[in-house]
Order: structure tokens, then sequence, then C-alpha cells
């Protein structure tokens, strides 16, 4: 089934009452594609499970704009559940006041198949991405553009993460822009760009350890 809009022009617009944009929750096989989302109180497209436990599985969100969501939640512009798979989110433009992009399973309901590529992720005050316990997913050819972007938990598959942009300009004290806290299975990195807009704080923190240069991330990476 596709859901399409006319880009540029189909606006969902909740008016800062309707609880979400988009809720994919337990729905298999759907494309969401060319919609804007707005003025939600919480996020502006849920990919979870129904309350009987049905996962989402086989579903893309192409070309969408989602900004001014969470209204009343700390929570994402896009969030997707425990136990999603195969999930894919395509060429979107996303302001996610805290959260831009999550993808937050569980030990025993990882998020799986999880792809991201040519996303524009910006002013996120907390993360613009936040991986935790997903296995086999693929992060390429992204921007992700504010606060901490973070890789927390990894499943039992490394995260990809090929040709991204990773930006932080905070000149606060969590101004690098990658941050791998992961403490069994660490992501792989090829051909990315990292970089802080604080001249005394490195780039990316790795296995809880900050590291400013190439060396000495592939020293304690093993990679």
């Amino acid at each position: 089934v596709t859901i399409r809009g006319v880009a540029g022009a189909t606006i969902i617009d909740g008016g800062g009452t309707q609880e979400r944009g988009i809720l994919l929750d337990g729905a298999d096989y759907i494309i969401v594609e060319n919609f804007e989302i707005r003025n939600v109180k919480q996020e502006g497209v849920k990919v979870g499970k129904r309350a009987d436990g049905d996962a989402a599985s086989n579903d893309t969100v192409r070309n969408c704009k989602i900004h001014d969501v969470g209204l009343d939640a700390s929570v994402a512009a896009l969030e997707i559940g425990p136990s999603a798979s195969n999930i894919t989110v395509d060429a979107c433009v996303i302001d996610g006041d805290v959260y831009g992009i999550r993808a937050s399973g569980a030990a025993s309901t990882p998020v799986t198949g999880l792809t991201l590529t040519n996303n524009f992720v910006y002013s996120a005050s907390q993360y613009a991405l936040h991986l935790k316990e997903c296995d086999v997913a693929q992060v390429v050819h992204n921007s992700f553009t504010g606060q901490s972007v973070r890789d927390g938990g990894e499943g039992t598959t490394p995260t990809e993460f090929t040709n991204n942009i990773f930006a932080n300009f905070s000149s606060g004290s969590t101004a690098w822009s990658f941050w791998a806290t992961a403490n069994n299975v660490y992501p792989n990195s090829n051909y990315n760009v990292f970089f802080t807009g604080k001249a005394d704080k490195k780039a990316i923190k790795w296995k809880n350890e900050p590291q400013r240069t190439l060396a000495e991330w592939q020293t304690l990476s093993g990679k």
C-alpha cells in the first residue's frame, strides 16, 4: 500500500492538538511519501508495535518533511520502536526538537534491518540520531546536524555508517559529533565526515574515550 502526497503541497498539520502525524504501529509493507508533517503533540511518524505485540515490518517513509513536533513530549520526530524490521527512511528532512531519528529496541526485541539513506536531520537538542539495540542497520549518505550523534547500544551485528556527515556546532560539554557507547558490538565507519564546533573538543567519543584523530580512533577501535 502506498500513501502518497503531492511533494511540497500535502500537509498534515496537527494544530497542536493531534497526537501524531502518521502512526504505523503493526503496519506491514506500507510506503508513505511526499508529506509535510507539523504541529503534533508527539512523534511526527511512529513505526512500532500494536498493543497485541505485532510489530511493523517492511515499511518505507520517503521524501517527507517533519518539523515542529513533540509539542507535549520529549520524543523523536521519527520513532522506530522495538521489534520493527526492515524499515527504510529515505530522503527526508527532519527537524527534531529533542531527537531527530530514533530507533530504540531492546535486547530481546531489537530493531532489525533498518536503512537510513539520503536524509537531512538537524536542530535536535538531544541527539540527531539515536540507535539502540539495532541489528543489521545501514546508515548511508545522510547529514546529521545538531547535538551529539549517538550510536548507543548495538545488537549482535554492527551498524554500517558510510558516506555521512556528522556535525555538531554546540559549544557545550557534549560537543562531539559521534558517540559510540555500545559495550558489545561497535559500528563500522567508512568515508564519513565528523565535525565539532568546539575547538577544544574531540569530534568522536568511542568506548567513552574522546578521539581527535583518525589514528587515535583506529587504535582504540581496532578497525
